[in-house]
């Protein structure tokens, strides 16, 4: 190290600190920019600076007034700053020997005066400084000192806290990424469990038999609640639940909720009652699966701490307007109770009543902190009352929107000869690795009477769509050779094909569909899945125009997409942080592909063209911006052959798309 002045005596551990805090070359952040503007204001000085001194330069995590990001260090002030363990201060630099023939003094910035605290650890270890520059000689009052040093340990503070964030963030992605991994692990073979049992049980059995399945189907359901408890909280502590918003009668909800929950409390000996005020509309804005999440964990577990009585499902309207309804839902039970000192910890993670609890009725402990998550996602509150060997009750009330019935077909009811007559001349690719549930899928297809062909990874998927059409392909994520997001991008990107892709997966965590979207798969489902979920997710695609060709448009007036009507489906769909994270992207990223498409038609370069007509049309299809995406398919493919004429024509019609998209989407 070649440093002309004092190096503090523990330099090596205070530069191995100031690396742990991964601060260095960092974009800048507003909670340091709003200290320097502080300090800047404070002292009324034009320059500002949070300085951190590396091995042979200062770098500015934040700076006020200064152009540069660093400058060397043997020529900085606040080397000096960090040999002390007070502030360090040159009122005229022009009389000061150590530095008035330096560069920054005499040239620009013409630094004059110079005061500078040390950003300093619990040990005593300096990283840098929080300093202030002018370009006249300064004196300051003892206030204004005090004040540069508190500011400078609130920075410090910002900081330590900085680095926590970041292990936390860390420590949470590592646990995703386990939880993740043991949820592929367990799920994959859990999925050929519970639906080869379905398929036995529609055979035909002995009594013994049945009991022998049903056992089967008990278990595995239980042991796929307790790996859904536990992914569902790694899924609302991160904020990564969106509700779904649809119409849905509450009535028949809590009724299926009953039914569902009915042997249980037969088999206990106990009555499942069940109480609805018939003002309630009709039909609520809600996610069905989410409140009946909340309902079948309150009610299981009422039944399972009630040795006899009653348990009782109520919802009642309590407010009315014209456009809205609020309902407060209550479970109550003649259970064994709360004690009084537990009423404040039951929604707690992991916590029961008694710690005999999980070993005597089962469950995760995870049940009623769940449930409170959902309901305060419903921006609800969930309250219990309770007393020892005479029952609980647990009430919540939630706000909905009134709204009508919508017509959606369901596959399931109607008759499975018209269902099978729909699935007839459809042939679809499973791209699967595991053996069991490769014969799941296609016992599942055979009772439907559609064509299915097995691909045991990407690469052999990728042979088969080159020799072979599909209409749909079924797309696991985790396989070896090449896994389910790099053969969609290869489909999408390489082959341009626009055939349907359900993403189909054992993982379950967050981000996993919006990752399945982004790379162009069309839907995701998860497994465990069942015979419906996957028959009828299928089919939905089936019935769409769809094949293995490049689309391309006629040249003809030019049309636009709904914007914001597709914006606000993707909204409710896929959440809104997921869709304003692409938006955003694609505002800053879609001006400089307008420049770059019109600089390419004034050199009439049809490479350049079609390679950015091509990823255009990858961004405009996550967006389901059919009519762009058709548009800039055209143009690549016109861009290929060679047609510079009509490329030139697409090209000015895409450049208009764009820049029409652009204004409706901020």
């Amino acid at each position: 190290m070649n440093l002309t002045l004092p190096i503090p005596t523990d330099e090596e551990e205070r530069l191995q600190k100031l690396y742990n805090y991964n601060i260095l070359d960092t974009e800048a952040e507003d909670m340091f920019d709003d200290l320097t503007g502080m300090v800047s204001k404070l002292l009324e000085v034009p320059i500002c600076l949070i300085s951190l001194v590396d091995v042979d330069r200062q770098w500015f995590k934040s700076k006020q007034g200064l152009g540069v990001s660093e400058t060397p260090r043997p020529n900085s002030f606040c080397q000096y700053v960090i040999m002390t363990d007070d502030l360090f201060e040159v009122k005229d630099t022009l009389v000061d020997e150590r530095f008035k023939d330096t560069h920054i003094v005499t040239s620009n910035p013409d630094m004059r005066f110079y005061i500078g605290a040390p950003l300093t650890d619990e040990e005593g270890s300096a990283i840098g400084a929080l300093c202030a520059i002018d370009s006249k000689p300064r004196k300051i009052t003892n206030d204004q000192r005090d004040s540069l040093r508190s500011i400078s340990r609130t920075a410090m503070q910002l900081i330590k806290l900085r680095r926590e964030k970041l292990e936390a963030e860390k420590l949470s992605l590592v646990k995703d990424e386990f939880l993740s991994n043991m949820s592929h692990e367990i799920r994959t073979p859990l999925n050929a469990i519970i639906g080869f049992n379905d398929l036995l049980k529609k055979t035909a059995l002995t009594k013994e038999q049945a009991d022998y399945l049903n056992t089967i189907q008990v278990s595995s359901q239980n042991l796929k609640v307790i790996i859904n408890d536990i992914l569902d909280v790694a899924k609302l502590e991160s904020g990564n639940i969106d509700l779904e918003k649809k119409a849905i009668s509450l009535s028949d909800l809590m009724q299926h909720v009953v039914r569902l929950q009915a042997p249980l409390a037969k088999e206990r000996g106990i009555k499942l009652l069940y109480s609805f005020d018939h003002e309630i509309p009709d039909y609520v804005v809600g996610d069905e699966t989410r409140l009946t999440q909340i309902f079948i964990n309150l009610v299981g577990n009422a039944i399972k701490f009630t040795n006899e009585g009653f348990v009782e499902l109520r919802a009642m309207a309590i407010a009315q307007e014209k456009e809205k309804v609020t309902v407060q839902f209550s479970v109550k039970d003649t259970g064994i109770g709360i004690p009084k000192e537990k009423l404040d910890t039951i929604f707690e993670r992991f916590t029961q009543a008694e710690t005999s609890t999980t070993r005597v009725f089962g469950g995760t402990g995870l049940g009623l902190s769940i449930v409170n998550m959902l309901v305060n996602l419903y921006e609800g509150e969930i309250t219990v009352e309770s007393e020892r060997d005479k029952g609980s009750e647990f009430k919540f009330k939630i706000s909905f929107a009134i709204t009508e019935k919508e017509e959606t077909p369901q596959l399931f009811t109607a008759e499975r000869k018209e269902n099978q007559e729909a699935f007839k001349g459809i042939s679809v690719l499973l791209v699967e690795d595991n053996v069991h549930n490769q014969l799941l899928a296609k016992n599942y297809f055979k009772r439907w009477g559609s064509d299915i062909v097995i691909a045991e990874n990407g690469k052999e998927a990728l042979d088969f769509i080159g020799k072979n059409t599909f209409d749909v392909i079924l797309m696991d994520l985790q396989m070896p050779v090449m896994d389910g997001f790099e053969t969609t991008e290869q489909i999408r990107q390489n082959l341009k094909l626009t055939i349907p892709i359900i993403g189909c997966s054992a993982h379950s965590l967050v981000g996993e569909k919006e990752k399945c979207l982004a790379v162009g798969m069309n839907d995701y489902i998860a497994k465990p899945y069942t015979e419906e979920e996957l028959i009828q997710t299928t089919l939905s695609y089936c019935d769409k125009p769809s094949n293995n060709t490049n689309e391309e448009v006629e040249l003809s007036d030019l049309q636009f997409d709904d914007f914001e009507t597709l914006i606000k489906d993707m909204v409710e769909q896929e959440g809104a942080d997921f869709v304003e994270s692409i938006k955003s992207h694609f505002q800053k990223r879609t001006p400089k592909d307008i420049k770059e498409i019109q600089f390419a038609m004034t050199e009439n370069d049809l490479g350049a063209l079609q390679e950015k007509s091509h990823l255009i049309s990858g961004t405009l299809g996550v967006f389901g911006f059919d009519k762009g995406r058709e548009l800039s398919s055209s143009l690549e493919n016109r861009a290929k052959k060679g047609d510079a004429q009509n490329a030139m024509e697409l090209g000015e019609q895409l450049v208009s798309y764009l820049n029409r998209a652009l204004r409706e989407m901020h």
